[in-house]
């Protein structure tokens, strides 16, 4: 696999990201920001040409203001850019206008009670083939239950052009039958479910990647381990049922706590068959690059990151252009 960098004069204007998505084969947005702007925060919309040649253009995001540190998450919705602020308020750039519409999301009351969005950005891939998506969140709290192990369902319906709320979970550790209390305890997660970065929804299946528990303490505990987990996702009317999640793909030796320092961030690709795979620490066995685990042959392969950044990590990929490294 080797993705590309999107037009890097496309970066003069740009001092960060926030989230992305795919729109279609060919077009992906992203949030971007840039401090010395009169809009701090902006849309930018780019596609690949059948010539190779790329086209991007820049729309202002004026309702953000000073905080667009709280920008939530970016979805694909009927192949247009939709910005989810928080559980109730989106902005979907449809194009009927020159400012993007304000949908006002339902059912938050009575699914998510006080669940919030993350701060979506590395690592946080998130599509679909239907009309769902799925979207990790978080507790309120501010102590080790702030991290993402709750998700959430929403329901876009392009007919009528709203958005719902229809269903929140979790993801329990015990769904790995592999991973014993102790060794739980042993990895510092002190929690019964599990974190949860990426998630997909292909062929009417919800797809997570769990990582171990965080990478902002020093001493990186649980990272060794990560997993993608897999449950059926039926839905009828306004009702979804999920089964039980089966982990269908896991690391190797988790268990072994090893002064060698070693775990990884994962995400899917826009096309749902490849998870990839970029690593916490550059000295692991991996010597620091990034691989993609195609689901399908049950293989990881090596991803050649192009020259000047192969010592980069790969943040995200859309439309199989490296968007960050």
């Amino acid at each position: 696999m080797k993705p590309s960098l999107i037009n890097t004069t496309t970066f003069e204007r740009i001092s960060g990201f926030g989230d992305s998505a795919t729109l279609n084969d060919n077009t992906f947005a992203a949030v971007t920001f840039n401090s010395a702007a009169a809009c701090r925060a902006q849309l930018m919309v780019q596609t690949q040409l059948p010539d190779g040649q790329q086209t991007t253009t820049f729309h202002d995001i004026p309702f953000v203001g000073e905080h667009s540190f709280q920008l939530g998450a970016l979805i694909a919705w009927d192949g247009k850019p939709c910005l989810l602020m928080n559980t109730k308020t989106a902005y979907w750039f449809d194009g009927s206008a020159q400012s993007p519409r304000k949908i006002d999301i339902q059912g938050a009351d009575e699914h998510l009670d006080d669940l919030r969005l993350i701060r979506h950005h590395d690592f946080s891939g998130k599509h679909s083939d239907c009309d769902l998506i799925a979207i990790s969140l978080k507790a309120p709290s501010k102590s080790a239950g702030s991290l993402p192990r709750h998700f959430g369902i929403l329901k876009m319906d392009t007919a009528t052009q709203s958005l719902r709320w229809v269903y929140s979970g979790e993801i329990p550790a015990s769904s790995n039958p592999s991973i014993s209390n102790a060794v739980l305890n042993t990895i510092g997660w002190g929690c019964d479910t599990m974190k949860i970065d990426s998630l997909q929804i292909r062929n009417n299946s919800l797809y997570a990647f769990c990582p171990g528990v965080s990478d902002s303490r020093v001493e990186r505990w649980g990272m060794d381990f990560y997993c993608v987990k897999k449950a059926s996702c039926v839905q009828d009317a306004e009702k979804i049922t999920l089964s039980d999640f089966e982990t269908i793909y896991e690391s190797e030796n988790f268990d072994l706590i090893s002064p060698k320092k070693s775990g990884a961030y994962g995400f899917f690709s826009s096309t749902g068959d490849t998870l990839l795979l970029t690593p916490v620490f550059g000295n692991d066995s991996w010597k620091g690059k990034p691989k993609a685990y195609n689901f399908a042959s049950e293989s990881l392969q090596d991803i050649a990151l192009p020259r000047g950044v192969s010592k980069g990590q790969l943040l995200t990929c859309e439309c199989h252009l490296a968007l960050r490294c």
